[in-house]
């Protein structure tokens, strides 16, 4: 199947179809990601730690569906992940001096994945589902009224807000993180797509 861009939808189709890890990196660098790898559930650690500083200190926490109280908990997040054997795992690298658009970056990497998670469901896995977090819809801030959503179907929880500990998923990934420090320290976003 050739790369093409499908009518009505604009959905690149062709290489997310892959069955290999190759094919799945080279759709997610196509559409945007910095790095991305094929890891497996037991790679991606959860725990509560990550939900409560996400809960109590999280920018839209309560505000939003993509966060808690709303978002599942770590002990269901789990129990989603090991129906899987295959997971994305995404990085989007953010320019030090565009570190103060966090929201822009944050729409950014939560469409790669959503477009990934299209892709893969379209062509025929049908088990796919972006863990992704950032806003969908167009307001510059948590609307408050998460109930009322009308961005719903574009909306995916965040890794954090599932409790799912990006630091030690990126290291278990190969790929080293450390805190950010100050405005001159690289920044990076992450998401997961689940695959099958």
């Amino acid at each position: 199947m050739c790369d093409e861009t499908r009518p009505k939808t604009g959905v690149l189709w062709g290489v997310a179809v892959s069955r290999g890890a190759d094919g799945l990196r080279a759709r997610a660098l196509a559409l945007g990601a910095s790095d991305a790898v094929v890891i497996t559930p037991e790679q991606v650690i959860t725990a509560e730690w990550v939900r409560m500083k996400c809960l109590y200190g999280g920018c839209t926490s309560g505000r939003c569906l993509t966060c808690p109280p709303i978002s599942p908990a770590p002990a269901r997040t789990r129990l989603l992940l090991d129906e899987y054997e295959t997971i994305l795992l995404l990085r989007l690298d953010v320019p030090p001096a565009q570190a103060g658009e966090w929201l822009a970056w944050s729409r950014r990497k939560a469409q790669i994945a959503l477009d990934l998670e299209r892709e893969l469901f379209l062509g025929g896995r049908f088990k796919a589902f972006a863990i992704a977090g950032g806003r969908p819809c167009t307001l510059e801030e948590a609307c408050g009224r998460p109930q009322e959503c009308d961005c719903r179907e574009l909306v995916r929880p965040g890794p954090a807000g599932c409790g799912i500990d990006v630091f030690t998923t990126s290291r278990n990934a190969g790929w080293p993180l450390a805190v950010v420090r100050g405005t001159a320290d690289p920044y990076h976003l992450f998401a997961l797509v689940l695959v099958e």
